[in-house]
């Protein structure tokens, strides 16, 4: 499809414009509006000024952004905060024109994509701009020919009741190809829409009675995918990268649906942690390639439940993709129950329930017990236990421990049991108390163990760059890209916190009870990761909370603190520089 740039003016004076692209039914599903980051903050000041027309055409245009984007609709995306600062890093700091230049910077980024992008606008000298670049431009008016709409001057404060008593034998919130209605009179009509339904007994609705199309369908399941893609893949690869992600990488936002898979993929070593587990690689190459493929009739229904396993798994990090999933759970459930789909079953038999996801756990809805959150193990089997798949019959002394009424094979396993010490009331012995470390030795032990670390890898690897400090030699160390990428990504997590205690030294202490504790927790992970020969076995420096809070606080660590963060930062760029190394040696 062709995204459509707009520019603040035309949301102002040609909103009805943009209305006829965006809803379903006016025949435009290869243009997709795409609003600057710049335009919404433009009509929120205008939004804001004393009353007057200008300032009604804002809040119509507003309101209407928010309409769209709260239903979900594909043919309207809007360029992220995050987008925007990107071009803001690549404008110069010189303020004239800088608001033309970020649309026009919008459209190159689109472009870069792949994309084809048209930026509608009636500044020509932003035209002009876009012009020398090779963009496409229109006007509103221009527009309105292509698409051969009549060209309609509305007021936002207008209303139509004539237009409103007309063609009520199709009442639908949509407008129809030839309408004059214009979005100032789009709340009255909803008014007449009703009142035409109640004397006619036709039940109100804000949506097409027709069932969207699968070409429609994929078009929404794209945007939710490009949207939650976004959101993840951005903040993984700022956590595998740093400040060097958008170096590393090869495909560059901002991105389509196809675009951040191709990238998960091609940085999967890196990427495979928290959020990208393993077992969902076959289901985003699985994605991928029907998306390539522009999915042929009959897949609308599996492209649809591959995004929603994909985007289900990354809701256990990010909650915020909460009603993603469930949007795409319904147009899954949709496709699946629709005649014309290859999931449906044919002559009315009940459709065969999908093959189970062995690497998520089946939660156990039916019953209260807390056996859902117990780990699995073997139980002794019972005399009068019968073969699997055979029926079981309930004792009368307790609830069954077999098939589930309905559900064969699928067992409900009783809470365990407490160990045998604790029914007698055996004390049991304390567990011996671990030997306390001071904060800075935990800081001192950290530091020499990632020195000697960086140090060893610049030598065994001849990577072209000094490093700082001298070292010891481990050669137990590996040089392999997935333990240097999961070194670097606590280094990062470690330089952060630090850089934030020095720049907020005057930090109130009970505001730091957190960051001590992930300090403590960083710390001692990368101990754990850079083990070697000469380390006792037991490595963990243990740290009092309130000991660490006191170290930060205190003024007269404030010079240590502040060379440390010097040295961690120069110990950051040596792993930067190791970790470039090490993703040039990887085979493309």
């Amino acid at each position: 499809g062709t995204y459509v740039v707009t520019d603040t003016n035309i949301f102002l004076s040609s909103l009805d414009l943009i209305e006829r692209i965006v809803w379903p039914d006016t025949g435009n599903e290869d243009m997709v509006v795409c609003i600057p980051w710049m335009a919404i903050q433009e009509l929120d000041n205008i939004k804001n000024r004393k009353k007057g027309p200008l300032s009604n055409s804002a809040k119509c245009a507003v309101t209407f952004i928010y309409e769209v984007l709260s239903s979900k609709n594909p043919r309207l995306r809007g360029q992220t905060v995050v987008e925007a600062r990107r071009i803001d890093e690549i404008l110069r700091k010189d303020r004239s024109n800088i608001n033309d230049d970020h649309f026009l910077h919008c459209c190159l980024e689109i472009r870069k994509q792949g994309s084809k992008v048209l930026l509608m606008s009636n500044d020509r000298n932003l035209r002009n701009k876009a012009m020398i670049n090779g963009i496409e431009t229109v006007s509103a008016d221009e527009m309105a020919k292509k698409l051969g709409l009549p060209i309609v001057k509305r007021d936002c404060r207008q209303t139509s009741p004539s237009a409103s008593s007309t063609k009520q034998e199709k009442p639908s919130l949509l407008l129809s190809k030839d309408s004059g209605f214009t979005f100032g009179a789009w709340q009255k009509q909803k008014e007449a829409v009703k009142e035409t339904s109640v004397e006619s007994n036709i039940p109100t609705c804000c949506v097409p009675s027709r069932v969207p199309d699968e070409g429609t369908i994929l078009m929404e399941v794209r945007e939710i995918l490009r949207r939650s893609l976004d959101l993840v893949l951005q903040s993984e690869l700022e956590s595998a990268f740093g400040a060097l992600w958008l170096r590393v990488i090869k495909f560059k936002p901002p991105w389509t649906a196809e675009t951040a898979l191709q990238c998960i993929l091609r940085h999967w070593i890196a990427l495979t942690g928290t959020a990208f587990k393993k077992s969902m690689k076959p289901v985003i190459s699985n994605l991928l390639s029907k998306l390539s493929s522009n999915c042929g009739a009959g897949e609308c229904a599996s492209t649809a439940e591959l995004a929603m396993q994909l985007c289900s798994e990354f809701q256990l990090h990010y909650p915020q993709l909460a009603g993603d999933v469930a949007r795409l759970k319904q147009l899954s459930e949709s496709q699946q129950a629709s005649p014309g789909s290859s999931a449906a079953q044919l002559d009315g038999q009940s459709s065969t329930p999908p093959d189970l996801d062995c690497s998520r756990p089946l939660l156990n809805t039916d019953s209260g017990s807390p056996s859902s959150d117990v780990p699995h193990t073997e139980t002794k089997v019972q005399q009068n236990s019968v073969a699997v798949g055979q029926p079981q019959t309930p004792v009368a002394h307790g609830p069954p421990h077999g098939p589930r009424r309905g559900q064969q094979g699928v067992v409900e396993r009783r809470p365990l049991r407490p160990p045998k010490e604790a029914q007698l009331g055996v004390p049991q012995p304390p567990p011996p108390q671990p030997r306390l470390s001071t904060p800075f030795d935990l800081f001192q032990d950290s530091f020499a163990t990632l020195n000697d670390y960086c140090g060893t890898l610049i030598s065994k690897m001849n990577v072209d760059y000094h490093h700082e400090y001298p070292f010891h030699m481990r050669d137990g160390y590996k040089t392999d890209h997935a333990s240097i990428i999961s070194v670097y990504k606590t280094v990062v997590r470690v330089l952060d916190q630090v850089t934030y205690v020095v720049k907020h030294f005057d930090t109130p202490r009970e505001k730091l009870l957190d960051l001590a504790e992930a300090i403590i927790k960083e710390l001692n992970e990368l101990l754990q990761m850079l083990h070697h020969e000469e380390m006792p076995e037991e490595q963990t420096r243990h740290v009092q909370l309130y000991s660490m809070v006191d170290f930060l606080v205190n003024p007269a660590n404030r010079s240590q603190l502040t060379v440390g963060k010097k040295q961690i930062e120069s110990l950051h760029n040596s792993l930067s520089h190791i970790a470039l190394h090490a993703l040039s040696q990887l085979p493309h």
